[in-house]
């Protein structure tokens, strides 16, 4: 029998956003188990009690989720061919930031207006599920690690954790995501900087 359950999690000690992530990505291995939602992290104050939880304010959850930044990937890797990740942040507060390698783009007008794509996607209700490939197979598929410097660590036993947006995208990432896209809310493009020659940052916001 089937059983739907909400575990909630919390820190407010160090990272305590990476500690937030850690713990989801945890919970998607669970066994016999299948995370249907996430929410967005929300901010509050700590509670003196027995187990003296300290001063600084609690990062709470159901679940991390950068399933958006997947899609937007999608859309300039099809669009720009080959082109690789080289940095990202994702925020409690709903924004976060994409870096390209994009040197062969000359105008960053071309990448403002992104999210009209990224809604598109959000809007069709496309499903995310995660699966295990052998990590000398991942390596030898063209696309599927799109970081420049940084990859996802393979498993014990040698399996890389695959993200699959149906139909959209498909890529190595060890983070927490959403099950389907329409869970969403609205992906807005708030800026495009050039960071010298090569990279473009797009800065985002997860509209209500």
């Amino acid at each position: 029998m089937r059983e739907t359950v909400f575990i909630g999690f919390g820190s407010n000690v160090g990272n305590r956003l990476d500690f937030c992530d850690r713990a989801i990505t945890l919970l998607s291995l669970l066994p016999h188990s299948e995370m249907l939602a996430v929410s967005p992290l929300y901010e509050t104050e700590p509670v003196a009690d027995h187990a003296h939880p300290g001063e600084g304010c609690f990062l709470n959850g159901v679940a991390q989720l950068h399933t958006d930044s997947h899609v937007l990937n999608a859309v300039v890797f099809e669009r720009w061919p080959g082109t690789l990740v080289t940095g990202a942040q994702i925020n409690a507060d709903g924004t976060g930031r994409m870096d390209f390698d994009l040197s062969e783009v000359d105008n960053n007008d071309a990448l403002r207006g992104l999210d009209a794509a990224v809604n598109d996607v959000i809007g069709r209700g496309v499903e995310v599920r995660s699966i295990y490939v052998d990590a000398g197979d991942a390596a030898t598929t063209a696309g599927l690690v799109r970081s420049l410097s940084v990859a996802p660590p393979p498993t014990p036993d040698g399996q890389l954790r695959i993200i699959e947006i149906d139909g959209i995208d498909r890529q190595a990432c060890g983070g927490t995501h959403l099950s389907n896209t329409a869970q969403s809310r609205p992906f807005r493009i708030t800026k495009v900087e050039s960071k010298g020659k090569r990279n473009r940052r797009i800065r985002f916001v997860l509209d209500d």
